[in-house]
């Protein structure tokens, strides 16, 4: 019982300060293993000795040295014996299931985080500090382009913004987020150009694993974007998995694309109005730009949320809306996971839900880990009552 106690304190001590040191995770699971395979000794050698006050002896030897009291120490080594044998086994038994299910949850958490990836917000560094939503939108894109990738999870939006602004060691987050890769970087925007510059960073250690500078013309952001993507992916020994956007875009569609999420990522009625407007205004510049249909829609669905949570049944209007929009940006480009979203969104709102959760399948089998889709999901169901 001694050796199953200190045994224990010996574990948590390894475990509590192994990861604060930098110890490698291997090293833990060294410690547990010598003391479990030490236990079964520890019970063998207290059922073969005796601690008198004579020293060590063997049960034997003490037991012909107290003749005189044979039945009582007979009496009292069969109830050594099945306390020995029974507390022993369930404390063994209790550490044995205990260890087993943290070693298979460290397990499946190392697994998914050889492969998994943290995009924070990139700092702005251009001139004009108040466009930070542009260096913001640009790592959310970033992080929707890395969803797609197959075999890397990928944090949330949610999640990775969470960090902005504090001053954090890459360890504790990727502690906290749970993965072994951390990416950060900054955009510097000037006239017609940008340059984004990122860095992979191993969590184990804090070390760079690559990073590199691009300088590019605003209209080739989409393709600068999936050239990130596609090196970051490579360092990993993964598949981009998704086709490259060739196509140029607007940057002043774009840069009103981005302020216009920005808005829609505060919230609340007030905040609807804001990015409907620069929508409109993205796509007066680009009618055929399918990325600001699709949050176009997104603004109908939460316009549709709200307007529920606000006790209004008629949201009959802002789901017509959703459809026109999401059904354009679909016209014009198929795989775009966030109209999909915006449908599935619409048709549980209708109470549509079979419907609702095909296109939540569809999205999900492009990129599984997508910010928009997995944001909402599981939660959406549970904001409001479905029209009927």
């Amino acid at each position: 019982m001694v050796y199953a106690v200190v045994g224990w304190l010996v574990i948590q001590v390894a475990v509590s300060t192994f990861p604060r040191l930098l110890i490698p995770g291997w090293a833990e699971s060294l410690v547990i293993m010598y003391i479990l395979l030490g236990f079964p000794v520890a019970i063998i050698l207290a059922w073969a000795f005796e601690l008198t006050p004579e020293g060590i002896k063997t049960t034997k030897v003490a037991q012909e040295e107290t003749e005189d009291s044979k039945s009582h120490a007979k009496k009292r080594n069969w109830f050594s014996f099945l306390f020995g044998a029974a507390v022993p086994t369930l404390i063994f038994g209790t550490l044995a299931i205990f260890f087993y299910l943290r070693s298979d949850t460290s397990s499946q958490s190392s697994k998914d985080g050889d492969k998994s990836v943290a995009v924070l917000p990139f700092a702005n560094m251009s001139d004009d500090t108040g466009s930070e939503y542009f260096s913001d939108g640009i790592s959310e894109e970033l992080l929707n382009v890395l969803a797609k990738v197959p075999n890397l999870r990928v944090p949330a939006r949610t999640s990775s913004f969470y960090f902005k602004g504090k001053n954090m060691p890459v360890q504790e987050i990727g502690e906290a987020l749970k993965v072994q890769y951390v990416l950060e970087g900054s955009v510097r925007k000037a006239g017609e150009q940008v340059r984004i510059t990122a860095q992979l960073v191993k969590v184990a250690d804090g070390y760079h694993m690559w990073s590199d500078t691009f300088t590019r013309d605003l209209k080739d952001i989409f393709a600068l974007q999936d050239e990130i993507a596609g090196l970051i992916a490579k360092q990993l020994q993964l598949e981009l998995g998704v086709t490259p956007r060739a196509r140029a875009v607007d940057p002043e569609a774009h840069r009103l694309l981005l302020e216009a999420r920005f808005f829609w990522n505060q919230r609340g009625f007030e905040n609807f109005d804001k990015p409907e407007e620069l929508l409109n205004r993205a796509l007066e510049i680009d009618p055929d730009f399918a990325e600001a249909h699709a949050t176009m829609a997104m603004v109908w669905v939460l316009r549709a949320v709200y307007t529920q949570l606000d006790k209004a049944n008629d949201v009959s209007e802002e789901l017509a809306h959703l459809r026109v929009s999401a059904t354009r940006a679909l016209e014009l480009d198929p795989s775009l996971v966030e109209a999909m979203a915006a449908m599935a969104y619409g048709l549980y709102i209708e109470r549509k839900v079979k419907e609702s959760d095909e296109w939540f399948q569809k999205a999900l089998a492009i990129s599984p880990h997508d910010s928009t889709t997995n944001r909402h999901r599981w939660k959406f169901p549970q904001c409001f009552h479905p029209v009927g």
